[in-house]
């Protein structure tokens, strides 16, 4: 599917498939948000753009509560990024650019925040997401 060249039906059909991938993918392997969309109804399989605004806006406290049941990714814990991103800051040659599960081998790179506001914000992003950022701000 090319985007110039895809009728309205088209371009909504993929944006539906794409999103019950995500879904699928969220429900799949984060506790919460397997809770979040069971709570709300949402099932994967059937999701349409509508069935998002039955899910309550995720909440940057809420983020900050649980991270661990958030991330996506096996053993990508709090503790585990913070043990990393220390390891960065120590200068330890071990550590490498990115953090690897033990369990899966993806790689995800951690950012964080100064944690002015009273904790600090933590980030995870996997290659893709890293490239399809970085080329959208060209």
């Amino acid at each position: 599917l090319t985007a110039l060249s895809a009728s309205r039906a088209q371009v909504l059909a993929c944006q539906r498939d794409r999103l019950r991938q995500v879904l699928a993918h969220a429900q799949a392997r984060s506790a919460f948000w397997r809770a979040r969309l069971a709570a709300a109804g949402v099932t994967p399989e059937h999701a349409d753009v509508e069935d998002l605004q039955r899910l309550p806006v995720l909440t940057k406290g809420e983020v900050l509560a649980h991270w661990d049941e958030l991330s996506a990714v096996p053993g990508m814990t709090r503790a585990a990024a913070e043990a990393h991103l220390a390891a960065l800051r120590d200068g330890r040659p071990d550590a490498g650019t990115a953090w690897t599960s033990p369990a899966t081998g993806e790689q995800v790179m951690f950012f964080a925040t100064g944690g002015s506001s009273g904790c600090r914000g933590l980030f995870a992003w996997d290659w893709d997401h890293l490239a399809n950022s970085g080329l959208a701000h060209f």
